[in-house]
C-alpha cells in the first residue's frame, strides 16, 4: 500500500531500526534477493562508451540492499568502498558490482569510477557510477559460478518487497517472534512469509542435489 518512494523508505527504515534495537541481534538488513531465497532478478545495462546491439547487452542479478547487507552476508569489500547510509534518494546515484562481474567487463581496468545505466542504449535510467567492487557469493546451489550482480542502495530504488535478513548472537529462532512483532509494530497489516533460518533455506533449496547424491552413491 505504499505508493510512494518516500512511505517505501521510511517502512523499511523503521522496521530495520526497531529489528536493530531487539537484544541479541548485531545486524539487520534488507535486500530483494538474500541468497537461497530462489528470489531473483537480472537486468541488462550499458557501459558508458560502449554501444551493444540489444541483444549483446551485458546483464547480470539486480540487488537492492540497505548498507548492512555485506556485513550481515559476511561480503568484503575488494576495490573502492560498500554502500553508505549517505547515498540517499537525491544523493548522486551509484552502484556496486560483484568481482565476478568486474572481471568479465573490465578485464584490464578498474571499473571504480566507470558508469552503467540499467536498459539498453536508448535507456532513459539515470547513469549510475560503480563506486566498489565486492567479493563474489553463491545465491542458489544449483548455480555452478557466482553471479555477477549490480547493487544499488535501496533508498535509490526502494522496492515494493524486499527480504529482510537478521544476523543474532543466539538461536535465530528464538527471536523470531520479537522480529516479526517489530514489523507488525510499523504496520500490522503487512504479511510476513517464509520465515527461517539461512541453515534451513539451504537444507530447503539443496534437497533436490541431497536426494540425488543419495540416489547416486
Amino acid at each position: 500500500k505504499y505508493h510512494e518512494p518516500h512511505q517505501r523508505i521510511a517502512f523499511y527504515r523503521d522496521v530495520l531500526d526497531r529489528i536493530r534495537a531487539l537484544p541479541g541481534v548485531r545486524t539487520a538488513a534488507a535486500a530483494t534477493a538474500l541468497p537461497y531465497t530462489g528470489h531473483s532478478n537480472g537486468r541488462a545495462f550499458t557501459i558508458e562508451g560502449r554501444p551493444a546491439e540489444p541483444d549483446q547487452l551485458p546483464n547480470g542479478m539486480y540487488q537492492v540492499t540497505t548498507p548492512a547487507y555485506f556485513d550481515l552476508a559476511r561480503i568484503p569489500l575488494v576495490a573502492g568502498r560498500l554502500l553508505r547510509e549517505t547515498d540517499g534518494a537525491e544523493a548522486p546515484k551509484v552502484a556496486l558490482i560483484s568481482q565476478s562481474m568486474a572481471q568479465r567487463w573490465w578485464k584490464n581496468q578498474s571499473p571504480v569510477g566507470q558508469h552503467i545505466r540499467l536498459g539498453g542504449l536508448d535507456s532513459k535510467s539515470p547513469w549510475l557510477t560503480i563506486v566498489g567492487v565486492t567479493g563474489d557469493i553463491m545465491q542458489n546451489p544449483y548455480d555452478r559460478e557466482p553471479r555477477r550482480i549490480i547493487y544499488v542502495p535501496f533508498p535509490q530504488a526502494p522496492q515494493l518487497w524486499m527480504d529482510i535478513g537478521v544476523r543474532t548472537a543466539g538461536d535465530p529462532l528464538a527471536l523470531a517472534p520479537a522480529v516479526s512483532a517489530a514489523i507488525r509494530a510499523v504496520d500490522r497489516e503487512q504479511p510476513i512469509t517464509d520465515l527461517e533460518t539461512m541453515a534451513r533455506a539451504i537444507h530447503n533449496r539443496a534437497i533436490g542435489l541431497n536426494y540425488m547424491a543419495v540416489l547416486m552413491g
